[in-house]
């Protein structure tokens, strides 16, 4: 429903909506024919469009012999004759179909209440209240509560840098204190703006800090290795953000060669080894080792085959193996390459030990923030190894270790600036499949175009299980398949008025198509929310007030 801004003057709400309208109404058509037909004007064609075009608005026809209006909204054109200035005309049309536009981008009282009772607690209420809720925009919320709720909890906030992805979308969210939190906080302003309230609320707040790591918290990717799978997901995530990409490593044969050196290392570590030796720095050093000293890290596999020839670390050295010398030596060469991040002073290294303590999150109240990695990027590759791992650590915590069969603290990754965190792999089948556990993603972009870059073939289906998208403003500006993932729930939207009871109208019989160029003029303080089986809203952002920090 209409919000009292809008009920009051829809006009002049709407004036930056559609910016400079009358200087820009004609550039939308490029067939002077068409601009005489939405303007009713009885100037001929050739006489009321250049076809002319200047370089730097090459798609911008110039308007001949345009002038102010008079009052009597006549004007004379350079060559003495009079007629009707289109632009009055069109300003009055466009205007008045605005007005029933924005009611269209808008729920009615009935659509509200609807997706109320389905997606926020109190179900079955006609509201939504409550800590429980997840925050999209002012009036609209999703459930945390993954077994009552229809659809998924998951929120993408995309939009330019300074749209308010952070202060209107992640910020909040964090300051509802509901359930623990990992947050991804490049720049440390989350952690400044809610570490108060999160302790005053019994919460533990750790915090991994790439850039002061002598008084960080620690994180061992290894301490949550259970099984061979993890290992495979491990050594992929590491060789997917920290491979040099160079034309071998598009070699099937050269990738699955390092894969297996990299396996092997940490089944040995794993299998053979102490658990004070279990760490990255170790790896590093077997790495260093088989690249440097092939005979004394040959031993080492021979004698563990004498304890367990059959152990799958023994398995996956002999595949390593069957490439020949050369070959063997370039892959163990690129693994240590991969490693060095590790090869700092013991109290500068980040994965010697662990306290974070991941599978212990839905235990109890407890935020992790990871920080300072947008400046330190040495040890980087800790971000996306931890939100790798969070998903299956979660999984398995709450299917096999917690008595009550689901998390007492449900879990909310909050990850600002998404491709910003390194590659996670597997990462939209994780999205999809972690409802049941209580684990809930809101993430950010700036563009879908960066998005897709990061992740080429996953970034339609991240997207696709997001139970709400939101779209800031100047979001569409620069990025054209944002406008087309925007526009595409818009082709149902007309401008021909309904009431309150009717169906919306859609197809060609509903009406002119709302103005796909006006998404591009949203607000400063609006947003555009898509929700599968719900049309497009537009509301305002939320508004820091009863969750700022006191």
């Amino acid at each position: 429903m209409l919000s009292a801004k809008m009920q009051k003057d829809p006009v002049q709400w709407t004036g930056s909506f559609f910016g400079h309208l009358q200087l820009r109404l004609f550039h939308a058509c490029s067939d002077a024919e068409d601009v005489r037909r939405r303007t009713g004007s009885r100037i001929p064609a050739s006489k009321l469009m250049n076809r002319q075009h200047t370089d730097d608005a090459a798609r911008y026809p110039v308007v001949r012999g345009t002038c102010q209006p008079s009052p009597r909204g006549r004007r004379k054109n350079r060559k003495g004759g009079v007629g009707r200035c289109p632009t009055n005309n069109v300003m009055v049309t466009e205007k008045r179909k605005l007005k029933v536009a924005m009611g269209n981008l808008s729920w009615s009282a009935a659509e509200m209440a609807d997706f109320n009772r389905d997606h926020n607690a109190p179900f079955g209420e006609d509201y939504a209240a409550g800590d429980e809720n997840l925050i999209v925009s002012k009036h609209v919320f999703l459930s945390q509560d993954n077994k009552k709720a229809c659809g998924s909890p998951h929120i993408m906030a995309v939009g330019n840098p300074g749209s308010g992805k952070t202060r209107h979308v992640i910020l909040p969210n964090l300051m509802r204190a509901h359930g623990s939190y990992v947050v991804a906080d490049p720049d440390g302003s989350l952690l400044a703006a809610s570490s108060r309230k999160l302790s005053r609320n019994g919460y533990s707040v750790k915090v991994i800090d790439f850039g002061n790591p002598k008084v960080s918290d620690r994180y061992n990717p290894l301490r949550y290795v259970r099984t061979d799978e993890d290992v495979m997901l491990l050594v992929d995530c590491i060789l997917d953000n920290l491979g040099d990409g160079s034309p071998q490593c598009q070699d099937p044969f050269w990738n699955k060669t390092e894969t297996a050196v990299l396996s092997s290392i940490i089944l040995y570590l794993l299998h053979f080894c102490s658990k004070e030796e279990q760490t990255m720095r170790q790896v590093l050093n077997l790495a260093i080792l088989a690249r440097d000293n092939p005979k004394q890290y040959d031993d080492l596999f021979e004698k563990a085959r004498k304890i367990n020839n059959r152990d799958s670390a023994i398995a996956v050295y002999d595949t390593a193996n069957l490439a020949s010398s050369k070959t063997s030596l370039s892959a163990r060469t690129a693994v240590t390459l991969c490693l060095m991040a590790f090869n700092g002073q013991s109290e500068e290294d980040l994965s010697i030990d662990d306290t974070v303590e991941l599978n212990q999150l839905c235990d109890r109240k407890t935020a992790v923030f990871l920080t300072g990695f947008h400046v330190a990027q040495k040890q980087a590759i800790l971000v996306p190894l931890l939100f790798t791992q969070i998903f299956k650590v979660t999984a398995y915590h709450v299917a096999y270790e917690c008595s009550k069969g689901h998390a007492d603290y449900p879990l909310t990754l909050l990850m600002d600036d998404l491709t910003g965190l390194g590659y996670i792999p597997e990462f939209d089948r994780s999205l999809a499949t972690m409802r049941g556990a209580g684990l809930t993603a809101i993430m950010t972009v700036q563009s879908s175009r960066q998005l897709a870059d990061v992740y080429p073939k996953t970034a339609t289906a991240i997207l696709s299980v997001c139970g709400a998208v939101v779209y800031m403003p100047a979001a569409f500006g620069f990025d054209l398949e944002c406008g087309i993932y925007a526009t595409e729930p818009l082709s149902s939207i007309s401008i021909r008025r309904r009431d309150e009871d009717q169906e919306r109208p859609t197809g060609p019989a509903g009406g002119e198509p709302v103005f796909t160029s006006g998404i591009r003029q949203i607000p400063p303080d609006m947003c555009l929310i898509c929700v599968p089986g719900m049309p497009v809203y537009m509301d305002e952002k939320y508004a820091m007030t009863s969750h700022d920090p006191d």
